[in-house]
């Protein structure tokens, strides 16, 4: 009797294993099916919950598309799908999920680019016998990066934090995941509550690292994260760096790119939407193509100077030499010598006499490009303070490079927010088109007044060839557009100032800065004409 009772007993928990193991199969053998054949129509999604309850929880929260897994805010029950570029599929894409136990309805709504630029939600319903769920489907065009830290939200400071992250790249249709550390950036940013961050990968155990890159940059291993959220249309920073990286960052005698560039995505943090931003990496020594060994004969001539305070007396050579010039040293900081590039170069540029001593420290495109630059975009934190006509820098690298006869001087322009008409915190055009912003501290001033005439001509043809290429009208309508693509068109705008409602904000799109942006040319043309024919 008890070998009897001892059989059935196992063979009933055999059965229970059985039934148990086969819903273990069930819930994680993955089913397919394409997206428009999921869509059913509103009385039906309705007919599916009218007798069901529905979840406190997710039922899901995994989801792949055409083989990609789904970003999920669970906080916000919502899925978020970037749009692979130039796939035949994107707009309807294969929906795989892990389990028989659910079923998945979509609330009859195809994938379309304008349910994209204006941020329409789509219902997903995932359901069994008993009970379901509806989670919403956020589409987009743009990559999206997620970073989980170890920590609040709201302690993340200016020193490094342990971070993990992962980042979908909708261009190449690839995923990064990559460990390393985040911090906050930034100056008067960081009053704002969307905070500007810098992240440092960490090198990987079999990890090479040429393979530590993201989005295409050039490898590196440090990246900036740039919020816009004092610039009402998030275009400001990103177009005025792209154009001079597009068109002037290279016109050197060296050939080298003295600049960085932007590309626009999505952030999230600890799996929470943070907004719209752009990612690009620091300019540094290597962006500069410097060398810095200490058996180089080069050493330690070749250098970076960072101006990031707010000194006015630029011509004052005594109270700048006590002052370092109001410039940080980047690079051979415990080198006295490191500093004789800078001074030289000032006290050249302020005493000297001789014009051909200037010329010979300076590369005469680079010089002419930042002065027309500056102007161009209205860089009034740059060259003034908020459009004062003072006698001011700000905002700007001095690289110096050593050269068979000596030393030149080259500009590279950063942090240009503040441009284009903006004021400090957001306020829309408070500069008319018409405003121009002169790089006063310029060795194109001091040439001329040491008679050097023959600089306007040189300023006027260089001009010339960038109105006719890189600042023509087209071409600079045909880099808007694809911001306006980036920004507006995927939703991202939208949704960036639904999670940040005090940012500065406009309603129109690009309409009214694409005007403004036309108008500033046509006064530039009017000043480089007059500029150079006084």
């Amino acid at each position: 009797m008890k070998k009897k009772t001892y059989t059935i007993i196992t063979l009933c928990l055999s059965m229970i294993l059985l039934v148990s193991l086969c819903l273990i199969i069930g819930n994680y053998k993955k089913q397919k099916e394409s997206f428009s054949s999921l869509c059913i129509s509103e009385d039906k999604f309705n007919e599916i919950i009218k007798d069901k309850k529905q979840s406190s929880t997710p039922l899901l929260k995994e989801l792949v598309f055409d083989g990609n897994e789904l970003f999920f805010d669970e906080e916000d029950n919502r899925f978020y799908y970037s749009l692979v570029k130039d796939s035949t599929t994107a707009y309807n894409p294969t929906i795989e999920w892990n389990g028989l136990l659910y079923n998945i309805a979509i609330k009859d709504n195809k994938i379309t680019d304008d349910l994209i630029h204006y941020n329409q939600d789509i219902d997903i319903l995932i359901y069994n016998n008993n009970q379901y769920t509806i989670s919403k489907l956020t589409c987009t065009t743009l990559p999206l990066m997620n970073v989980n830290v170890n920590i609040a939200m709201e302690e993340i400071g200016e020193t490094y934090q342990d971070m993990h992250m992962i980042m979908f790249d909708n261009n190449g249709n690839s995923f990064t995941d990559l460990k390393g550390e985040i911090e906050i950036r930034g100056s008067t940013s960081t009053r704002y509550p969307k905070k500007s961050f810098k992240i440092k990968l960490r090198e990987e155990r079999n990890v090479e690292q040429s393979d530590i890159q993201i989005m295409d940059f050039p490898v590196g291993r440090e990246y900036i994260l740039y919020p816009g959220y004092n610039d009402p249309e998030r275009i400001r920073n990103v177009f005025s760096t792209n154009l001079w990286y597009e068109s002037c960052a290279d016109d050197n005698m060296f050939n080298i790119k003295v600049g960085q560039y932007y590309k626009y995505f999505e952030l999230f943090l600890n799996g929470k939407y943070w907004g719209l931003y752009a990612i690009t990496y620091p300019m540094d020594e290597t962006v500069f193509e410097l060398d810095l060994d200490p058996d180089s004969p080069k050493y330690p001539y070749e250098n970076f100077y960072k101006k990031s305070d707010f000194t006015i007396r630029e011509t004052e050579v005594d109270w700048l030499v006590d002052n370092n010039y109001g410039y940080t040293l980047k690079t051979n900081q415990h080198n006295a010598n490191a500093w004789y590039p800078l001074k030289d170069f000032y006290y050249t540029l302020t005493k000297s006499r001789n014009a051909d001593e200037i010329i010979n420290r300076i590369d005469i495109d680079n010089s002419i490009d930042i002065f027309m630059f500056y102007n161009l975009i209205q860089g009034v934190d740059n060259v003034s303070i908020m459009g004062n006509d003072d006698l001011y820098l700000h905002n700007i690298y001095l690289i110096s490079k050593k050269y068979d006869s000596g030393i030149k001087i080259l500009y590279a322009p950063w942090d240009m927010d503040r441009t284009w008409g903006n004021g400090k915190d957001g306020e829309n055009y408070i500069f008319p088109a018409d405003f121009n912003s002169i790089m006063y501290i310029n060795p194109l001033f001091f040439l001329l007044n040491l008679g050097k005439n023959d600089v306007k001509q040189l300023i006027e043809n260089k001009y010339s060839n960038l109105r006719q290429n890189e600042w023509s009208n087209q071409n600079i309508m045909n880099i808007l557009n694809e911001c306006e693509k980036d920004i507006f068109c995927s939703g991202a705008y939208l949704r960036d100032v639904q999670k940040w409602p005090d940012s500065a904000q406009c309603k129109d799109g690009l309409t009214v800065f694409k005007d403004y942006v036309i108008s500033r040319l046509g006064y530039m043309d009017k000043y480089i004409e007059e500029f150079c024919t006084n």
